[in-house]
């Protein structure tokens, strides 16, 4: 008989190959219990499950706490440790993947897609140069770190020739408007791929 061990080791193989990886000490580890994983280059580490999805860590940015997150991108000599947790994905993913606590109801209408205060979300980030693209409409929405804020919003709009972007919340009350944010004030946007309440 097969060893599970000996699948998860095969299928592993099959990832590394496929996506063009080396084998090495510093992006694969095998420790005494069988456990699998790959470290992309962003440090999200993956860690291969015996139904062949994957277990993913990311760091939690808690939105009280998007300032020092800002920091570190600012200044790559500053490092501040924030939480990781586990989301479980269907494929090993070479992103840079970041949770989020989310904060306020400004995302939840009451649609079964919808965001509520206090969900924990994981975001891969949408990098600078498919900015240019557009925004598509998604399941739970992006994640958008300014220079002076972090906003959890639908992106409805975009004006390519100003760079603004019209940021837009499910929940109808009137604080909730539509407001635009220009791209050159943002650092960072994350399309929301899992939610977990």
């Amino acid at each position: 008989p097969v060893k599970k061990a000996d699948l998860l080791r095969a299928r592993l193989q099959q990832l590394i190959t496929k996506e063009g990886l080396e084998i090495d000490h510093k992006n694969v580890i095998a420790d005494e219990e069988k456990e699998y994983s790959l470290q992309n280059s962003n440090g999200n580490k993956f860690i291969l499950k015996s139904d062949g999805s994957y277990d993913v860590t990311a760091k939690v940015i808690p939105f009280e706490a998007y300032a020092s997150y800002i920091e570190t991108l600012e200044d790559a000599s500053v490092h501040h440790d924030f939480e990781e947790v586990l989301f479980n994905v269907d494929q090993y993913g070479k992103g840079n993947y970041k949770a989020f606590r989310i904060k306020g109801d400004s995302m939840n209408g009451g649609s079964i897609d919808d965001v509520p205060d206090q969900a924990l979300v994981l975001g891969r980030e949408l990098g600078r140069h498919h900015w240019k693209d557009g925004f598509h409409k998604t399941k739970h929405g992006f994640i958008i770190l300014c220079k002076e804020n972090i906003f959890h919003k639908d992106i409805v709009d975009f004006d390519k020739e100003t760079g603004d972007i019209t940021c837009h919340s499910r929940n109808k009350s009137p604080e909730y408007s539509d407001f635009t944010i220009n791209l050159n004030d943002v650092y960072q946007i994350f399309k929301i791929i899992k939610r977990f309440m």
